[in-house]
């Protein structure tokens, strides 16, 4: 049996296939309690409430580069390549996440003092609190690399839905927002509660003795550093946006709306992300094994996940503006416009996501700094330049084109990169994708 058809079966029949099952069926109950009980809270708040919660919250994701510094892109591979062992990667990349976590929350937050009022403050005090708690999600690449997502699932699911009681609750009993966003972080907690009984349900009898390694701490700061930077390039075009919009605009009603969009637009993402999540570790394998292999399977799954984004994108045209109005009512249709522009944004951006596999493979990470860096600097100065004019819709255009920019112009500025934005172009005619499913070639 050649490469490929072992890789076929092991997806098809084996623990990847059942981990992509687990994945789905976390987000797909996640997306469900989300939509209802979102729309709820968007609805009670109203755009200028919710603008707040949404601003508050892209403020703090702005500077969380600082709290994971790449680090995310470089654990699952150390942890499939067992080159370090697994309580030496687990607890070095944990105490580095916390100390960096501390220092995000107090260069953001002295930041906030200087530019916004009181209720903003708290609300991004609250986030950044939350970000510190969310440290404990390393278990979750520990899971991936088992290919065991099982119980990391049904945790995710079981907090999904105290945080959906809670925002019930929230609306019952008229909490204010700052309240309200004291929810989030007592639904990390439950969820940190749960990852930790996960683990040792996982782990079962291996003895893995958590500890901190300086020496191999260097080497992963060493290589995160151009993920760190990606990453904040990678923030500021998906994140600045919402940003910009509530810094220009005194009153949040503007990023209300707009987060309405970005939150449709985003809400069907979780099913080719699971799919580039679980599919991982096999390009990886591949990578060791066959060269040829490992090119063409990576070649199927940018045409396998871009066909299926293309399903949607097509969903979000026709039912687009019907959605937003059930979910969010009549005050929110003005999201419309920018909802089509965002989706075909995230579309590339999706995609953008398989680069990151061949950069770990090839040790290209520094490639994640250039194509970032291009993306994000097109965004802020388009956003500066439509915000004004065009207010969410100048916020969506700029989104849109720095996703083209980053993920596609910018990698074929790289002579030996080039292949990669190739392959993605490819990928956008949604046939090649469809054809890949009905033979299983993935």
């Amino acid at each position: 049996m050649n490469v490929i058809n072992k890789l076929k079966e092991k997806f098809f029949k084996g623990k990847v296939f059942q981990n992509v099952s687990w994945i789905l069926l976390q987000n797909i109950y996640n997306m469900l309690l989300s939509l209802i009980f979102t729309s709820i809270i968007a609805r009670y708040y109203g755009t200028e409430g919710y603008g707040i919660i949404n601003f508050s919250s892209s403020f703090v994701t702005l500077f969380s580069f600082i709290a994971i510094f790449g680090t995310n892109h470089i654990i699952i591979n150390d942890l499939s390549e067992k080159k370090y062992a697994i309580g030496t990667i687990l607890g070095s990349n944990l105490f580095i996440r916390l100390l960096l976590a501390i220092l995000s929350l107090i260069v953001s937050q002295l930041v906030a003092l200087i530019m916004y009022d009181k209720t903003t403050n708290i609300a991004i005090l609250l986030f950044n609190i939350n970000v510190i708690i969310s440290c404990s999600d390393i278990i979750t690449y520990y899971a991936q690399s088992k290919i065991q997502n099982k119980y990391i699932s049904i945790s995710k699911m079981i907090s999904v839905t105290i945080f959906s009681l809670l925002k019930l609750f929230a609306v019952i009993f008229k909490f204010d927002i700052t309240l309200y966003i004291v929810t989030y972080i007592i639904e990390n907690i439950v969820y940190t509660i749960l990852l930790i009984i996960s683990y040792f349900k996982i782990k079962d009898n291996d003895s893995i003795d958590w500890h901190i390694d300086f020496k191999y701490l260097k080497k992963l700061l060493s290589k995160s550093k151009y993920y760190a930077l990606s990453t904040l390039m990678v923030t500021i075009y998906l994140k600045i946006d919402q940003v910009m919009l509530g810094t220009f605009f005194s009153n949040k009603s503007a990023v209300g709306v707009y987060s309405a969009a970005v939150r449709i637009s985003e809400i069907w993402t979780f099913v080719p992300l699971s799919i580039i999540t679980s599919f991982k570790p096999v390009i990886i394998e591949s990578k060791q094994k066959n060269k040829t292999a490992y090119y063409n399977n990576l070649q199927k799954l940018y045409d396998v996940v871009s066909s299926i984004c293309f399903i949607f994108v097509i969903g979000i045209i026709i039912f687009g503006k019907l959605g937003i109005y059930i979910l969010y009512g009549s005050n929110y249709l003005k999201a419309y416009i920018p909802l089509i522009l965002l989706t075909f944004g995230i579309w590339i951006g999706v995609l953008g996501n398989i680069h990151f596999i061949w950069m770990t493979c090839e040790n290209k990470e520094k490639y994640s700094l250039l194509y970032s860096f291009i993306g994000s600097m097109i965004n802020v100065i388009l956003n500066s330049i439509l915000i004004p004019r065009y207010n969410i819709t100048g916020a969506a255009i700029a989104t849109l084109i720095s996703q083209i920019s980053s993920n596609i112009c910018a990698f074929l500025l790289i002579k030996n990169a080039r292949n990669i934005s190739l392959m993605l172009i490819k990928s956008l005619n949604p046939l090649r994708g469809l054809k890949t499913l009905k033979t299983k070639g993935l």
